[in-house]
This record gives C-alpha cells, sequence and structure tokens, in this order.
C-alpha cells in the first residue's frame, strides 16, 4: 500500500510539471530567438516576458539549477510538514 507521505509527493511532483508545461505553452516561441526585433516595444505589460527571456538566453543554467534547487526544496518541506500532520 502506498503512504500517503508517498502520495502527497507524487501530487506535488505532478502540480509542479503541470504548472511548467502551462508556462511552456503559453508563451510565444518567437521570444526565444536569439535575434530581438527591434519592432518590440518593452513597456510594463510586457516587461515581464522580456526578463524572462533575458535569462533564458543569457543565464540559462543558472536559472535551471536555481529552479531545480527551489522546487526540490519546496517539495521536501511539503512532504515533511504534511507527513508530521498526517501522522
Amino acid at each position: 500500500m502506498v503512504s500517503k507521505i508517498s502520495l502527497f509527493g507524487l501530487i506535488v511532483i505532478i502540480l509542479t510539471f503541470l504548472t511548467g508545461l502551462y508556462i511552456l505553452f503559453n508563451t510565444d516561441i518567437s521570444y526565444y530567438s536569439r535575434v530581438t526585433p527591434e519592432t518590440i516595444f518593452v513597456s510594463h505589460k510586457n516587461a515581464s516576458e522580456f526578463e524572462s527571456l533575458y535569462l533564458w538566453r543569457e543565464r540559462i543554467i543558472d536559472t535551471i539549477l536555481q529552479s531545480f534547487v527551489l522546487v526540490a526544496a519546496l517539495a521536501g518541506v511539503l512532504i515533511y510538514v504534511a507527513g508530521r500532520w498526517i501522522r
């Protein structure tokens, strides 16, 4: 039989994966091009997209490793708290 902690950890991992897929599929692929079009005006409405574009192009390894560490830490804390709460 599967323990409640294992089930909770699996739910956290699935939700994290689905959130990542949602973000990936709702981002315009032209933003990932190495050449930024001069016609795109950066305003307060799309500034976060261009900030994430900078992170994707210039700091990809740092961004992926930091994201992995944060998600692993969050999942660990949630599993620990759920384990203490369920017992």
